[in-house]
């Protein structure tokens, strides 16, 4: 089996998720702001605040890279990752990408309580994250092989729902 990509916006469960489908499928896991954080030497909130987002995207194209080349695995990848085309004809060509597709008052939801996510760091949050929502919607629809919706369901049952869709 090829790598398999988990996509979606921040709050769409992608690292909770990962762990669980690597579990069900008997593959590792890697989560690639766990890898930035690594090559960085920072954590991805002072990445951004010390280097700036773009610095942010060269590392995460890096991480990914360097996943793309160990053994198949489930990859939990940054939100913006779809950004670069690049991007995602690396994963295209190293695996299957799978949408995590989270309504936007799921995502609210989720991340109303949250301080460590540097692209909502503004006085307002929710407008900052409906923006980024409008923005990638369709870019995630465009380069996912599957889709799996994952509002109101625990981790392990997107990762069943995945796993159905893979076979």
């Amino acid at each position: 089996m090829k790598h398999i990509f988990l996509i979606g916006m921040m709050g769409s469960g992608k690292s909770s998720t990962a762990v669980a489908l690597a579990q069900r499928l008997q593959m590792p896991c890697e989560d690639l702001d766990t890898s930035i954080e690594h090559i960085g030497e920072q954590t991805v909130k002072q990445i951004f605040e010390d280097k700036g987002e773009l610095h942010f995207r060269q590392l995460e194209k890096l991480a990914l890279r360097e996943a793309v080349k160990k053994s198949s695995r489930v990859i939990a990848t940054g939100g913006g990752i779809i950004l670069d085309q690049s991007n995602i004809n690396l994963m295209k060509s190293a695996g299957t990408i799978v949408f995590l597709r989270t309504s936007l008052q799921m995502l609210l939801s989720r991340l109303q309580n949250t301080a460590d996510r540097p692209l909502l760091g503004s006085d307002h949050p929710q407008v900052a994250l409906e923006k980024i929502w409008h923005e990638r919607a369709s870019l995630y629809e465009t380069a996912a092989d599957l889709i799996a919706d994952t509002d109101g369901k625990t981790a392990d049952e997107v990762a069943g729902d995945i796993e159905g869709l893979l076979t």
